[in-house]
């Protein structure tokens, strides 16, 4: 087997293999309805590390526009609650706000 096809299977294992631990690891431990229920917000709080601190420097030049458009962004998500009505109007929020400067 060469090196590449080595690389890749290594690859593989290493990215396999802290996806599917957890799943082992919570179907072996009871946890309480309390501790179940902290954990379904965790990918909710990663993606947001993710997408806010990008979120601010959308547009470069004009932190405080990105900055608003985000604003609308999870208004409306909490408003209609449906991603795309969300994205959609927080990019015709920052082109308007674009526009008048």
């Amino acid at each position: 087997m060469s090196k590449v096809y080595m690389v890749i299977l290594g690859m593989m294992v290493v990215t396999y293999v802290p996806r599917v631990l957890p799943f082992y690891i919570l179907e072996k431990i009871n946890l309480s309805q309390q501790a179940r229920r902290s954990l379904t917000y965790i990918p909710y709080a990663a993606l947001g590390a993710m997408v806010i601190p990008e979120g601010v420097s959308a547009v470069p030049g004009h932190p405080v526009v990105s900055t608003m458009a985000l604003g609308v962004a999870a208004l409306l998500i909490c408003i209609r609650e449906n991603l795309f009505v969300a994205v959609i109007g927080s990019m015709l929020f920052a082109y308007a706000c674009l526009s008048f400067i």
